[in-house]
């Protein structure tokens, strides 16, 4: 389940460099009208998906420029969709909808959670969503659920950094199986991490279970 408790429990209790960037990019932007210029798409870019920089189209920068200026004319349904092919335009290179999410989640922070395949894995591993391709209306209508089933007590920022942080711990415990990592490792930067190391360890207990139990099924 994914209520007002997960979200409390999954923050990290410290901020970091990466989220006093992310506050530093929102100021700006809200500071200049919610315009972006090239400058701050960079540190966008940067902060979200900095290895993927060289598929950006570098030499046509206003095409990004003159796009990013028509998302708040489009409906909210069609925003994400801003960066694809249109009849009047190709799409923009380097720009999938992580990044899409990413840039609309900065425009409109109250509107648009950011996507990624951390937080996605973990609506999956809480039976939130299916294993097939998500799209990210569906995303961002489960996210919503959530937000309004904590009575608005937490941004969409916290709720996507609860998601992703369990996602992360996840895999370290993961490692921990492996022999790769310590558990002491696991859920340190946590409220209470013992209780989280206990969380993750009885998820991963029943996602073993079942998938012993299809193995057994293809057995017979």
């Amino acid at each position: 389940m994914i209520d007002r408790n997960f979200i409390k429990n999954w923050i990290p209790n410290k901020k970091n460099k990466l989220e006093d960037e992310y506050e530093n990019i929102r100021r700006i932007i809200q500071e200049q009208d919610l315009h972006i210029d090239w400058k701050i798409f960079e540190r966008i870019y940067n902060w979200k998906a900095s290895r993927s920089k060289n598929y950006l189209d570098k030499d046509n920068k206003e095409l990004y420029l003159s796009v990013f200026k028509e998302i708040s004319d489009l409906p909210d349904e069609e925003k994400i969709n801003f960066f694809k092919k249109t009849t009047q335009r190709k799409k923009l290179p380097g720009i999938r909808e992580p990044i899409a999410s990413t840039i609309l989640h900065f425009k409109f922070p109250d509107k648009f959670p950011i996507v990624d395949v951390r937080t996605v894995g973990t609506l999956r591993d809480k039976g939130l969503m299916g294993i097939t391709t998500t799209r990210y209306n569906e995303y961002r209508g489960e996210i919503i659920k959530i937000f309004k089933k904590c009575k608005e007590e937490f941004t969409l920022r916290e709720i996507d950094r609860a998601l992703f942080t369990y996602s992360e711990e996840k895999e370290r415990l993961l490692r921990v199986l492996e022999g790769e990592k310590s558990i002491e490792d696991v859920a340190e930067p946590l409220l209470n991490p013992q209780e989280r190391k206990m969380e993750l360890i009885r998820d991963l207990e029943n996602y073993f279970k079942r998938k012993l139990k299809k193995l057994n099924e293809l057995k017979n």
